[in-house]
């Protein structure tokens, strides 16, 4: 190889060894010493442009880097701001806020949580949300119901809650929760209250004037009513005193009009007293849709020939618990409003169906359903319907569009009987397209009680019956003492509680019944009869009284007892006493 064509480098150290003289080194070594030269010049060459490139792309790294850190403290910088905003919105609100997430962790709250709770901070700051909500349960009036809303919302995460709670110290807070989702991902629930007690107080105020203008207009019907009844009760007395002995068939005439008038006196007072939720009844399972079918001929009938009576009753179950004989007059008081509304004749159509209320519940009319399985009875008209201005009075007592021949308390006795059951009533109606009623009633299990067949068999009663009577009315005590010494039996009469007890309790035993007032004085009738009953297990029982307030009868008053609501005939009390002592002695296993 020629020493031109030899690398430079290589060249430049044969130079330095030999000079000018020729190198004796084999042509076959120089050529390789050459060619490693030459190879290590490209590898130098291709390592300086790497590095150049790696370089670069550091450089690039860095710059994307130093980017990323730029943009992570303005996303924190944002962070940050929208976390005091958030904080700030939660102290600003006048509700009170708390988070709980799935773990029962609390998460977020609020100053107005702990102000309107009276929370402890450190019980927050444990974060123990189910200790929250027990202390939240501690404070209001029915802790029952708020542990049950409780089981329900955690039987069911997803769904939403409104409603009001009222507290013990008479606050009442609206209640609001909802989950909270991540994406699909349910991750906790938030919980919102709201202090209303100011609405409320306002709310009771308007409700309590309501009332006052109806005890108005109620006051004014009873006056006319009970004063045309005296009149005649009056009158008829005064002729009776008057009147020459040998005037039989006169005086058996105004006789019976003293008797009609009373009876008509006892007509309006059930009615108002059902309206106000007194009337003692006796509720047990009732086949509604039984009811409806055995009313259809009479209701025929009734309604005249140019009303068509239709009946669609579609409920899979209707049995329901209620006064088998107040339940009638539901249905007979809807049937001849709907008639009313329609003098030119038209449908009436009564119906049924099931409905199934679910853990949220529903409103209906003015009230709420809870969960549940319902029986809905409509009674519905094709007459002019109602306008809205008098829609929302239909069911006040004595509030009538009839004039003179209504006594407005038709719908006022239904509202009465159907909330007496358990159930509530709602109305819709649209001028010139009809009216329909809507009923609805909690549906039951139990089974329905057969009626009692007749029997042939007598139900004189051997002599020597002895009756314990005690009645606070000295008037009623002697009539009743009167009454039943003439149906044969031997009356021992009482006028409180407490004087019955001074005289008999060691030797009620003697007695075969006793027949008691229930709202008297120091005690009433069903403490008399617990006191009697500890004594005397076989004691049998009639109950008679005109209301009964808000008191239930006991249940260990039921088997071996009765009720009898004054006003009644002699012959009722007659029956009612006969079936009490054909029972049997002894208290049922």
């Amino acid at each position: 190889m020629p020493d031109r064509d030899l690398h430079p480098l290589l060249r430049e150290q044969l130079e330095s060894i030999y000079g000018d003289q020729p190198h004796a080194l084999p042509e076959g070594l120089v050529r390789l010493i050459d060619e490693s030269y030459r190879q290590l010049e490209k590898d130098r060459e291709v390592l300086e442009q790497t590095i150049q490139l790696t370089g670069e792309e550091l450089l690039d790294r860095n710059q994307a880097l130093l980017d990323q850190v730029l943009q992570q403290e303005r996303i924190a910088e944002e962070l940050g701001q929208s976390m005091s905003l958030l904080r700030g919105t939660l102290e600003a609100t006048g509700d009170g806020i708390l988070g709980i997430d799935m773990s029962g962790r609390v998460i977020t709250h609020n100053r107005h949580l702990i102000e309107m709770w009276d929370l402890d901070e450190s019980l927050l700051r444990q974060g123990d949300g189910r200790a929250v909500l027990e202390h939240m349960v501690g404070k209001v009036r029915h802790p029952d119901a708020w542990r049950r809303d409780l089981e329900h919302l955690q039987d069911s995460p997803e769904i939403e809650w409104l409603d009001m709670v009222e507290l013990a110290d008479g606050r009442a807070f609206e209640r609001y929760t909802q989950p909270q989702r991540l994406g699909e991902q349910m991750i906790g629930r938030i919980w919102s209250f709201r202090d209303v007690s100011e609405r409320y107080r306002l709310e009771a105020q308007m409700r309590q004037s309501q009332k006052l203008e109806a005890v108005g207009r109620l006051a004014g019907g009873i006056a006319h009513d009970f004063n045309n009844l005296l009149t005649v009760i009056s009158g008829c007395c005064n002729l009776l005193s008057v009147m020459p002995r040998d005037e039989h068939a006169k005086s058996a005439q105004l006789v019976a009009e003293i008797h009609g008038a009373t009876k008509r006196a006892g007509d309006l007072t059930r009615q108002l007293l059902t309206f106000s939720r007194q009337q003692a009844m006796d509720p047990r399972p009732v086949d509604l849709q039984w009811v409806i079918r055995e009313m259809e001929g009479m209701l025929d009938r009734l309604l005249g020939d140019d009303i068509h009576l239709r009946c669609d009753l579609r409920a899979h179950s209707s049995v329901v618990l209620t006064d088998p004989v107040q339940i009638q007059q539901v249905v007979l008081n809807l049937a001849i409003n709907a008639r009313d509304a329609m003098p030119h004749g038209g449908t009436i159509t009564l119906g049924t169906e099931s409905l199934k209320v679910g853990v949220e519940g529903r409103s209906f009319g003015q009230g709420w359903l809870h969960e549940g399985r319902y029986l809905v009875f409509k009674v519905g008209d094709t007459g002019e319907g109602i306008p809205a201005a008098t829609l929302a009075h239909v069911f006040e007592p004595f509030f009538t569009t009839k004039g003179d021949s209504g006594t407005g308390l038709g719908l006022a006795t239904v509202y009465g009987i159907v909330v007496k059951s358990g159930g509530l009533i709602e109305v819709e109606s649209e001028v010139g397209a009809g009216t329909e009623f809507r009923v609805a009633m909690p549906l039951v299990e139990l089974p329905i009680d057969e009626q009692q067949e007749e029997t042939s068999e007598s139900t004189a009663l051997a002599p020597g019956v002895r009756i314990l009577v005690v009645e606070d009315n000295d008037t009623v005590r002697m009539i009743l003492q009167e009454s039943l010494e003439q149906l044969g039996h031997t009356v021992v009469a009482e006028p409180t509680p407490r004087s019955a007890l001074d005289h008999h309790l060691e030797s009620i035993d003697e007695f075969d019944l006793l027949l008691t007032d229930i709202m008297m004085p120091e005690l009433n009738g069903y403490e008399l009869a617990e006191r009697l009953r500890a004594v005397y297990p076989s004691l049998r029982i009639l109950f008679v009284s005109g209301y009964i307030a808000d008191i239930e009868r006991p249940e260990n008053l039921v088997e071996r007892a009765d009720l009898l609501p004054k006003p009644f005939e002699l012959s009722v009390l007659d029956e009612k006493i006969n079936q009490l002592l054909l029972l049997p002695k002894e208290p049922a296993e």
